[in-house]
């Protein structure tokens, strides 16, 4: 009987405490998703590589993804990385432009931007809106692509994922914490 009541205790704090535990990405980047997002870590394929995302839902239906990468090394102005985006999608055909741009502070030191891009493929009228996080210590970049998916709005995905990344820090093996500024340090 007491070995069934701890492992009942067991599971309880465990689902406990994976619940308010950060989701931290392969790139090295760990967020605190705010308390009304049900957001998950989800793994998905692409052309036989497996790729961890963010995702946000709505009971299940899928509300939206946040894709991060890390840039090449050197990248850590986001007005520069900003218009080059804006200019390579144009030279791939696809009608880009820029919509509203925001930046943000984050609780561990960390700079973030954030731009909306509206796209339209050529020979489409649908617009789609993509919002481009730019965060970054100065050192060390990562760029974050939230794409809507289900009926919300541009302010609400801004929104939303501002408050994500209102969390951020540097994580990961390579990557330890600097208590002093909260910000990781290669």
């Amino acid at each position: 009987m007491l070995a069934r009541r701890s492992l009942v205790a067991a599971l309880l704090w465990w689902g406990l405490a994976a619940h308010s535990l950060a989701l931290v990405l392969p790139e090295g980047l760990a967020v605190d998703p705010p308390e009304a997002v049900d957001m998950t870590l989800q793994t998905i394929t692409r052309d036989e590589r497996e790729k961890q995302v963010l995702a946000a839902w709505d009971g299940d239906t899928l509300r939206y993804f946040v894709n991060v990468d890390q840039p090449a090394p050197g990248v850590v102005e986001a007005q520069l990385y900003y218009n080059g985006l804006l200019k390579d999608m144009r030279a791939a055909g696809v009608n880009a432009e820029a919509a509203q741009r925001g930046d943000y502070a984050i609780s561990s030191g960390l700079l973030g931007s954030y731009l909306v891009v509206k796209t339209r493929a050529p020979g489409h009228d649908r617009t789609d809106h993509t919002v481009v996080h730019f965060i970054t210590n100065g050192k060390i970049t990562f760029i974050a692509v939230a794409r809507l998916t289900a009926a919300l709005t541009v302010d609400q995905l801004v929104a939303e994922t501002v408050a994500l990344f209102r969390s951020a820090r540097m994580a990961g093996p390579d990557l330890t914490q600097d208590p002093a500024s909260g910000t990781g340090q290669p």
